[in-house]
C-alpha cells in the first residue's frame, strides 16, 4: 500500500514539475552581436534561477547560465556571420526571462559609403558602398521644397565587397541637392554625404489658362498640389496638369524649386 502511494505521488510531482516549465524563441540572424537575456530568480531567496536549458538551433548551449544577465556568445556556439539563428529558452512558467536586446539578431548599417557622385550627362546619381551585411533598400532623397522628398529606391546587394549602384533622376533648375539612405531593422540609418549639382538655365514658370483648366509649365517638372486643408490632390511629372477635375478654392502648388498659391474659381 505504502509502494501504491508512493508511486502515485511520484507521478503527480513528475506531471507537475513538467507543468512548472515554458519556453520561448527568439529568432533572426548573426550579425557579429551577441544576445543579452534577463534571468530571474526562481524565488525570493535567490537560490536558483528560472531559466533551466537554452538551445541554439537545436543545440543545448554549453554556456554559464547560472547568472541573472546571460549573454550568448554565438561565437561561442559556433555561428558564422550571416547564419540564422533560433534561441529556445526554457524556464521556470512563474518566473518569464526577458531578451534585453532581440534586435541583435537583426540587421544593422555597419557599411561606408565609398564614393557618391551626380552624373549629368545622364542625370543619374552613383554611390559605392563597402561593408554590407543585408539586402536592404536604399531610398534616395531630394532636398526640395524645404523637406526631403523620395525620388529612387534600389535594392542593396547585401555583400560585403565593394557595390556600385546608380539610379536616374530629376533635377530642378538651380541647385540640387541629393542624398542616399539605408534603414535598418534596429531602427539605425546610414545617410550618405550631401550630392550637390547645378543646372544652368531659365527656372519654370507656371500659367494658367483663361478657361481655369489646366496649368500649363515652361518645361517639365515635378509638381504637388495641395487643398486649402492640406490634403495632397494632384502630384506627378509633366509640363501641364489638368486642374478642370477641383472643386472651387485656394491651392498651394510645389513645382521645380517654388511653391506658389493659386484660386481655383
Amino acid at each position: 500500500m505504502r509502494f501504491l502511494i508512493s508511486f502515485i505521488l511520484s507521478i503527480l510531482l513528475t506531471v507537475q514539475l513538467a507543468a512548472a516549465t515554458a519556453s520561448m524563441s527568439v529568432s533572426g540572424n548573426f550579425f557579429g552581436d551577441n544576445l543579452l537575456i534577463f534571468n530571474p530568480f526562481n524565488s525570493a531567496d535567490a537560490s536558483s534561477f528560472s531559466i533551466s536549458a537554452i538551445q541554439i538551433n537545436g543545440k543545448n548551449y554549453t554556456g554559464d547560465i547560472a547568472h541573472s544577465t546571460i549573454e550568448i556568445d554565438f561565437l561561442f556556439a559556433g555561428l558564422s556571420q550571416k547564419e540564422k539563428v533560433e534561441v529556445k529558452i526554457t524556464y521556470n512558467e512563474n518566473r518569464k526571462p526577458k531578451v534585453l536586446n532581440p534586435e541583435a539578431l537583426k540587421c544593422n548599417c555597419n557599411f561606408s559609403y565609398t564614393a557618391t557622385k551626380y552624373d549629368k550627362k545622364s542625370d543619374s546619381l552613383f554611390w559605392n558602398t563597402l561593408g554590407e551585411q543585408c539586402a536592404l533598400p536604399f531610398i534616395v532623397e531630394q532636398k526640395r521644397w524645404n523637406r526631403w522628398i523620395k525620388v529612387g529606391e534600389v535594392m542593396a546587394n547585401g555583400d560585403p565587397e565593394e557595390n556600385i549602384y546608380g539610379v536616374k533622376v530629376i533635377p530642378n533648375s538651380g541647385s540640387n541637392i541629393f542624398r542616399i539612405r539605408q534603414t535598418s531593422p534596429r531602427g539605425e540609418e546610414k545617410i550618405s554625404n550631401e550630392i550637390k549639382y547645378r543646372l544652368t538655365g531659365q527656372p519654370i514658370v507656371p500659367e494658367v489658362d483663361r478657361a481655369g483648366t489646366k496649368m500649363s509649365f515652361s518645361g517639365k517638372t515635378l509638381y504637388e498640389i495641395y487643398n486649402e486643408y492640406g490634403n495632397l490632390v494632384l502630384s506627378g511629372y509633366s509640363n501641364e496638369v489638368n486642374i478642370s477635375t477641383l472643386p472651387k478654392g485656394l491651392y498651394v502648388m510645389n513645382f521645380d524649386t517654388e511653391t506658389v498659391m493659386f484660386a481655383k474659381k
